[in-house]
């Protein structure tokens, strides 16, 4: 999934899951997973409205409209995004004769529409049947790096979700839930006057059983998705290329006093490609007074995609899956004012999946590498009242190495390098202040050096955003700004591609009921 192109409303929530998930979610959770959870549309039934708009640097421009109807048993409700912007922010780039100049980025547009639908229906207590619907059209220019001339490139991404959910509760103790969702992505990029296209379809399905006693939980399910794919870059362009994956898998968790433990197993079986048994294991121990003890245990793995196998004169069919362990342990303590946690994980990959150039520097994927990442964190948080004015600060610092332990195949790569782009220390601070009904906000990220694919480091950075927001008129009418890049930090995340200096943001929004 491409982060940029993410649905996201005001209250949707984001969690990040750490550890391998391969046990819980399938293919592809090698180290955690991220989480999207809707947020409550509307919490008064009747109903519902709501309309923002924003302005920001670059030509940015958005407007949204949300509409919804709420009673006890039936709730609808459907939202509407848009945002455009030319993002040609100034730059620094060095000319020919060595001097730098500063610049504005080009080819850079974007424009993103996004119309989502909801509907939750309770025919009875004992049933539940909800709809889902999102569709979204996202036009990017893709601009030039520093070291390239300014051409036509773009592309063009149009998808739509369609997901079916019914939750049968017969009892306090015993509920299932099945879903099945059509994913539809149709993808076109455009370079040098050419345009190639990509199609791809999904039908997933899944059931899950859950019951409860005093002490344990079970649960249990099976999943099964069928995928095709039609792209101008495989074998036969004109040919739908698919795979059925089926899986089932169960789960136990249990407490004991003051342990709590789980155990989960999976089985996959992938059409044409063989997948391991994987399992997760997991424990919580809360002694008492010095806080809460947890573990986590996991074996994961991830299979080849259809670029992989498929792509014209270049897949490979053979590939195996990737496989791997994973490890974490953590202690987290907490009373009313102060929170502090310690973990420290584990990942462990072999056959790596690599693209790179064979003797006649052809890019060719492989299974060509082991890859070994570990690290520590530490986070805290404060919080202070002082009269009506609410303050928090939190923080967070990562030490982790992720490097390259085997290669295979006469892989290029220099046993024991820092992977590309992965940097070893990096740390966040947000200070969070409110009164009444105003907010303010100052987030601060620093993140260490990095090296490129070259091997050479690009330098360490810092980013801070300053965010302030207000409510109105019983809380109807929202306010906020935002300055991000606060202090103007000329620094690339990727070599030659610039990223943005400051910038400011400042909306408005208006809910009634």
């Amino acid at each position: 999934m491409d982060a940029s192109l993410m649905s996201l409303w005001p209250k949707d929530q984001l969690e990040i899951q750490q550890g391998g998930q391969s046990a819980a979610l399938s293919s592809g959770a090698m180290g955690g997973c991220v989480k999207i959870q809707q947020g409550a549309f509307h919490t008064k039934n009747g109903v519902n409205a709501g309309i923002q708009t924003a302005i920001g640097s670059w030509g940015r421009k958005e407007t949204g409209a949300d509409l919804g109807w709420t009673d006890t048993d039936l709730s609808l409700t459907a939202r509407y995004f848009r945002i455009g912007a030319k993002n040609d922010f100034p730059y620094q780039k060095q000319g020919l004769d060595g001097r730098y100049y500063e610049v504005l980025q080009q080819n850079n547009k974007l424009q993103k529409t996004d119309f989502q639908q909801y509907i939750s229906w309770k025919p009875s207590k004992l049933h539940e049947l909800k709809t889902a619907f999102w569709t979204q059209k996202v036009l990017r220019e893709l601009p030039p790096s520093t070291t390239e001339a300014v051409k036509q490139t773009w592309q063009f991404d149009h998808s739509n979700r369609l997901l079916l959910t019914w939750n049968y509760t017969p009892s306090g103790k015993t509920k299932s839930v099945s879903r099945l969702a059509f994913l539809q992505d149709d993808l076109a990029f455009h370079l040098s006057g050419d345009t190639d296209t990509s199609k791809s379809r999904q039908l997933i399905w899944n059931t899950e059983c859950m019951t409860q006693t005093r002490q344990m939980i079970w649960k249990g399910g099976v999943h099964a998705t069928r995928q095709w794919a039609q792209v101008d870059g495989y074998t036969d362009s004109l040919k739908w290329y698919g795979q059925t994956r089926v899986a089932a898998y169960g789960m136990g968790a249990w407490q004991i006093g003051t342990l709590k433990g789980s155990l989960m197993i999976r089985q996959e079986w992938a059409e044409e490609q063989g997948n391991p048994f994987v399992g997760s294991l997991g424990a919580e121990w809360k002694p008492g007074g010095v806080g809460v003890f947890r573990m986590h245990l996991a074996r994961n793995f991830n299979l080849p995609t259809l670029n992989d196998r498929f792509w014209r004169n270049l897949g490979n069919t053979t590939l195996r899956p990737e496989k791997g362990y994973s490890a974490d342990i953590g202690w987290q303590w907490q009373n009313q004012t102060c929170s502090l946690g310690l973990s420290g994980f584990h990942v462990l990959l072999d056959d790596w999946i690599l693209w790179q150039p064979d003797a006649n520097g052809l890019f060719r994927p492989g299974n060509l590498r082991g890859v070994w990442s570990r690290g520590v964190e530490g986070v805290v948080s404060l919080t202070l009242q002082w009269g009506a004015v609410h303050g928090t600060y939190s923080g967070r610092v990562q030490y982790s190495a992720t490097t390259l332990e085997a290669t295979y195949h006469g892989s290029e790569g220099n046993i024991g390098a820092q992977l590309p782009y992965t940097s070893r220390f990096s740390t966040g601070h947000s200070v969070k202040l409110s009164f009444r009904k105003t907010k303010l906000a100052y987030l601060h990220q620093i993140t260490g050096r990095r090296p490129d694919l070259t091997g050479n480091e690009l330098p360490a950075f810092s980013v801070g955003t300053l965010m302030l927001a207000n409510s109105l008129f019983k809380s109807r009418l929202h306010v906020e700004g935002r300055l991000e890049n606060m202090w103007n930090t000329s620094y690339e995340v990727i070599r030659y591609r610039p990223m943005p200096g400051r910038s400011w943001r400042i909306g408005l929004s208006y809910y009634w009921n």
